[in-house]
């Protein structure tokens, strides 16, 4: 997927949420300019800093990472390679460190959606 579709739908996503881009920095260790900058479409970003960014949208307004990926999706329904085709291509250019921060936010998200609580079997643990 393009840069451009990404900065999209995370941009759409901060401004449905009321996120800004000071909170969001303060609560994921990204520099503002940075969040700024892919906002923008104006520079690329790491799978891992995608991660922590997704992380800490669902942290301040739990919900947002869910409605980016909605966003993605539906912005995906217009192009003709599979989100499924394109994380995977992703993936399998990401480095170690970005595959294990992809890995554990899935494991946060897949446990949030179904509902465990921490309490119980786990197949994944974050």
């Amino acid at each position: 997927m393009k840069v451009n579709n990404f900065s999209q739908a995370f941009d759409k996503t901060l401004k449905h949420y009321g996120i800004t881009g000071k909170a969001l920095s303060n609560q994921s260790g990204v520099s503002q300019n940075h969040i700024s900058e892919f906002r923008r479409n104006a520079g690329n970003i790491s799978l891992q800093t995608l991660s922590s960014l997704m992380m800490a949208m669902d942290e301040l307004a739990p919900g947002s990472s869910d409605y980016f990926l909605s966003q993605l999706c539906h912005q995906q329904q217009n192009g003709s390679v599979s989100l499924e085709n394109k994380l995977e291509r992703m993936i399998e250019a990401a480095t170690d460190e970005e595959v294990e921060g992809a890995m554990l936010a899935i494991a946060r998200r897949w446990r949030l959606k179904s509902g465990n609580n921490g309490h119980g079997n786990q197949v994944l643990s974050a």
